[in-house]
């Protein structure tokens, strides 16, 4: 049944919200079930931004040691400091072969005349290289970058947030040493939509302009029009308008998102977010690596501006057609659910029916390995649990089922290890803890009841227990790689989300 439509709601009218089909499938009774896991998702989010307030005071612990390691980074960069042989002792690239390392030695130009000091162009090329940041950068910026000499991030010690600083070299342009930008964190939930948390996300930032030289400010230019109306109609005049430049990123404003924007302007303020948090987590961070290209600057960075529209709407990420997202808004349409849910008759169900096949079958990755023959053995699903391991970094799923025709097992597990230090193959791709390894389990399947073989193998999400060790190694074919690569994302996925 369309609830909507048989309340004389039009699914076009920007009050009326959609929502996951199931939802209109549940009787009264199992709808105040899933209220009171609502409410349970409240606590689970409250104790998670918690998690967030310790990771963000460790962040002001470590600080003093980040900040030794990039002044030393600066000196180089600057000319200050020529490193030592046994200072500059790494390779320049990782994952080449040492007959490619020294053909690049052989072949770089040896200096003549003057020799260079520090790294030239260092801050502009890491910029350059981020996509992000590229296509933010002018032809008209290029030559100011030549004289950014350091980039640096400062957490604030009173209310969450973070400042960048950006540090030239005396040049002639302007008059400033350092140009900064301060983003202000939120870490605990949003009242106006709770749900919708995923950790601390900038609401703010404030920057403080630039005190150009004279003829040198390449945020604004001077064009010529033609008047077209009154006394000196047809005579050309100029006027000065905004020239598109990343030195806009400093532009002297406080920005913060509000109901009232228009839809142009929430974007650009989303993207100035943005772009501080990616100058901070993996500009500053990693700054070498982009400039060695060695770093995919698309990874662990995803937009989810489009998520959430500012008015109160709880996001749900739907599987299905292109795993398209629902905005679900709760308050209206709990209400219409309940006035057309169907109300139960005979004998009262119990708890939830079908909730973990439901949760998984609405996460795209998921939702991907459930075939035709899994969907009723998933209906005995009734709890899934991860608990970390006490001795070495790694996690346990386990899948909780109830009493079923097909397995004799009630709960079905699968461990992942962690690998938390650096890797001694490439220690530059660290990106914290990565999954390294995984064990499924064997399934005790009743007599003709398993799905995982035909006479051969069949397509399964119970495929997912085989009782193996996987772990990545060179000599694996690209396709058995890609398969173990995604085992372990779905590890991390079902833990995380």
């Amino acid at each position: 049944m369309d609830i909507l439509k048989a309340n004389d709601y039009d699914l076009a009218d920007e009050d009326a919200a959609g929502f996951s089909p199931h939802l209109s499938e549940l009787s009264r009774p199992v709808i105040k079930r899933v209220r009171a896991l609502k409410k349970l998702q409240l606590e689970s989010l409250q104790v998670e931004t918690q998690f967030y307030q310790k990771v963000y005071e460790l962040e002001k612990q470590f600080q003093p040691q980040f900040d030794a390691v990039n002044a030393k980074r600066r000196a180089i960069v600057a000319g200050e400091h020529e490193p030592t042989d046994e200072e500059a002792d790494t390779p320049l690239l990782h994952g080449v072969t040492q007959e490619t390392l020294e053909k690049i030695e052989q072949e770089a130009p040896v200096e003549g005349g003057e020799p260079s000091k520090g790294i030239p162009s260092f801050w502009y090329n890491v910029l350059n290289s981020v996509t992000h940041t590229a296509d933010m950068i002018k032809e008209c910026d290029q030559p100011i970058l030549q004289y950014l000499i350091d980039i640096t991030s400062e957490s604030h010690e009173n209310t969450p947030g973070f400042t960048l600083s950006f540090h030239f070299a005396k040049n002639p342009y302007f008059t400033d040493s350092v140009l900064q930008k301060h983003y202000q964190l939120q870490i605990g939930l949003s009242e106006e939509d709770p749900f919708d948390y995923d950790g601390p996300t900038v609401v703010k930032s404030k920057s403080f302009g630039i005190n150009w030289n004279t003829g040198k400010d390449v945020t604004t230019k001077i064009i010529k029009t033609k008047k077209k109306k009154g006394p000196s109609a047809g005579k050309f005049v100029t006027k000065t308008v905004k020239n598109e430049s990343f030195f806009n990123f400093f532009e002297n404003v406080e920005q913060a998102l509000d109901d009232d924007l228009e839809k142009e302007e929430e974007e650009k303020i989303r993207d100035d977010f943005e772009t501080g948090q990616i100058i901070r987590d993996q500009v500053v961070s990693r700054a070498v690596l982009f400039f060695t290209d060695v770093e995919d600057d698309n990874d662990g960075i995803h937009d989810d501006s489009d998520l959430s529209d500012g008015g109160g709407h709880e996001t749900v990420r739907l599987g299905g057609a292109g795993g398209e997202t629902i905005r679900i808004n709760f308050l209206f349409c709990m209400e219409k659910i309940e006035q057309a849910t169907p109300v139960e008759g005979g004998e009262p169900s119990k708890g939830i029916p079908w909730f973990w096949y439901t949760v998984l079958k609405n996460v795209t990755h998921t939702a991907d390995k459930i075939k035709e023959c899994d969907q009723p053995i998933l209906q005995y699903l009734i709890r899934i649990t991860s608990e970390s391991h006490e001795n070495t970094p790694g996690f346990t799923l386990s899948f909780h089922f109830a009493k079923n025709p097909y397995f004799t097992d009630s709960v079905l597990q699968k461990h992942y290890q962690l690998q938390i230090g650096l890797s001694d193959k490439n220690p530059f791709d660290y990106d914290g803890p990565t999954v390294v390894k995984s064990k499924g389990c064997e399934i005790n399947w009743n007599a003709g009841k398993d799905v995982t073989t035909k006479t051969v193998k069949n397509e399964s999400f119970f495929n997912f227990f085989e009782n193996v060790e996987q772990a990545l190694d060179d000599d694996l074919k690209k396709e058995e790689e890609e398969k173990i690569r995604d085992d372990f994302e779905t590890g991390q996925i079902i833990r995380d989300q």
